[in-house]
């Protein structure tokens, strides 16, 4: 698990972003994306950049409140590969964000 330290300066990191974690459980990450309201272009890349990572079960994007829900297989964070997409994914379409800080707290989750 994260520090506290760590947990709060990854949020904030990602808030900068425009992405709010929602809730994290083991094979289940819902996000919250305010842009993909208003940009549906951009939920469409979104979509098509997150379900292409390896051991994403279901993906569903709700445009109405900007809700992401990943599901994913319980293991897929602890893969490099998967990882490693999924930080691909958001660095691609979430310019600004730190992959490297990313991946140093995805490893721990």
């Amino acid at each position: 698990m994260p520090s506290t330290a760590e947990l709060i300066a990854v949020r904030e990191l990602l808030r900068r972003a425009g992405i709010d974690i929602a809730h994290y459980a083991p094979g289940r990450l819902r996000l919250r994306v305010a842009r993909i309201k208003t940009d549906a272009s951009f939920a469409t890349r979104l979509k098509d950049r997150l379900a292409g990572v390896p051991g994403v079960l279901h993906l569903e994007l709700r445009p109405l409140t900007g809700s992401v829900l990943i599901e994913f297989t319980a293991d897929a964070l602890n893969a490099a590969p998967a990882r490693e997409a999924l930080i691909d994914a958001l660095t691609a379409l979430f310019p600004g964000l730190d992959g490297a800080r990313l991946d140093r707290f995805l490893a721990t989750l």
